[in-house]
Order: structure tokens, then sequence, then C-alpha cells
């Protein structure tokens, strides 16, 4: 009966690891796809989504396998799970705030489009996995989620500093109203200087005639 129950938790286990795999492995294709796009706005952006890509392939193909036992590894999942929260934090701060920071578009808010949504729900479905398979793991112990807790707060506060960097990059690009608009006051000098410069003998040229 033991025995039993053993193999289906290993079952389980291999269940999801296999499922968390494909959801890294389909974020990652996504972001092969709109690759080329980035690469024409800016290399930078190009080189982002390209390394983004890979790290998710790896990571899938990593728990596809078995053998490697890569799904018993709290670390591992942790990993998986701190990393694509991350980007899923990436993801909202350049929909809603803007890109933070970083090359010709910095402050540029992106629209929502088909294959974004699509990236963003296959992670958060990788991140619901990777949590569960880390909560079946037996006996973890207090130091793994003590250290686990401050990687966490390490995370959390990158995802600040990006939410930071966006807004800090939108304020600078926001034009100063006195350079934007003009003021009253120098619409009349100005005004008053296009009267005051006529010549006088335009302004008497019916007189020297006589």
């Amino acid at each position: 009966m033991e025995r039993t129950h053993a193999l289906g938790a290993i079952w389980q286990r291999l269940s999801l690891a296999n499922l968390a795999g494909l959801l890294s492995l389909g974020s990652a294709a996504v972001h092969i796809i709109v690759m080329p796009e980035h690469f024409r706005e800016w290399w930078g952006y190009g080189a982002f989504f390209a390394a983004l890509a890979s790290l998710q392939a790896i990571y899938g193909l990593g728990l596809l396998q078995p053998k490697a036992r890569l799904s018993l590894s709290p670390w591992y999942l942790l990993a998986g799970i701190l990393g694509t929260f991350l980007v899923m934090v990436l993801y909202g701060v350049t929909r809603s705030l803007g890109i933070p920071a970083f090359g010709p578009h910095a402050g540029h808010v992106e629209g929502l489009d088909a294959l974004g949504l699509l990236s963003n729900g296959l992670e958060l479905g990788l991140v619901a996995t990777l949590s569960g398979m880390v909560l079946r793991l037996p006996s973890l112990g207090r130091r793994f989620w003590t250290r686990a807790g401050v990687i966490a707060a390490g995370i959390l506060l990158m995802a600040g500093a990006l939410v930071l960097a966006s807004i800090a990059t939108n304020e600078s690009d926001e034009p100063s109203p006195s350079t934007s608009e003009t003021s009253p006051a120098t619409y009349v000098q100005d005004l008053t200087r296009a009267l005051t410069r006529t010549e006088p003998a335009a302004r008497y040229g019916g007189l020297v005639d006589l």
C-alpha cells in the first residue's frame, strides 16, 4: 500500500514537471516569434528577448529530463518561480507605466497584444505549477524557507526598482510647460514689438506722396 502511494506521488510529480516544462517551452516559443520585431526596434531589445527565450527553453528542457531529477530540486523550482515572476512584472510595467530606462523607446507604453497575453498566461501557469511542485516536496526544512524568503525579498526589490525606473523615465520625458506653451504676457510682448517695428515711411506713405 505504501509502495503504491509512493509510486502515485512520483507519477504526479513527473506529470507536473512535464506540464511545467511544456509551459516554459511555450513561453520561450512566443518570445522567439516576437524577437525579430524587437531586433528591428533596437538591438538591445532583441538581445533581451533572445536571452530570455534561451533561458526559458533550457529551463523547460531541464524539467522534461526525468534522469536529471531537477524537478526534485527545490532551488531549481524556486529559481523558475522567482525568475518567471520577475518577467511577468516587467510585462505589466511595460504595458502600464512604459519601458523602463533603456533603449530608444524608453518611457513608451506598449499596447496589449495576443502573443503577449498568451506568453503571460503561460508564465502564470508555470508559476502556479512550480509552486505546487515545491509544496509537494517532503521535509524542506526551516532553513530552506528562510533562505527562500530572503531571495524572494530581493526579487521584490528588483521588481520595485523596475517600477520606479519606469516612473522616472516617464517624468523625464514630459515636456516643460514653459517650453510647450506661450504665456499671455509673452504673446503681448511679441505683438507690441511687431507693431513698433513698422517703418515711418510705411506709416506716413500717403503724406509723403503729397
